[in-house]
């Protein structure tokens, strides 16, 4: 018996606005003393263009801190 799964044959689907919106929304909820509530995501794993996604974080009141490659950071 294999201590392993079976190689998948398939990817995940693309997430979603609604997975990011899950993500910012958890993101934002959770304080921490002394830093700033804030959230990182790979835009890559999202079926959204990047150009929407500007303008929606912009609409929703997020700054984008930081993008590296892929991956924002919006506070």
């Amino acid at each position: 018996m294999s201590k392993l799964d079976q190689k998948p044959t398939t990817c995940n689907p693309l997430k979603t606005w609604d997975d990011l919106n899950n993500l910012l929304q958890a993101g934002f909820r959770s304080c921490k003393k002394g830093s700033q509530p804030s959230a990182t995501f790979d835009l890559n794993e999202y079926d959204i263009d990047e150009a929407a996604l500007k303008s929606e974080l912009e609409l929703a009141g997020y700054k984008i801190e930081r993008i590296y490659g892929s991956y924002y950071t919006i506070v």
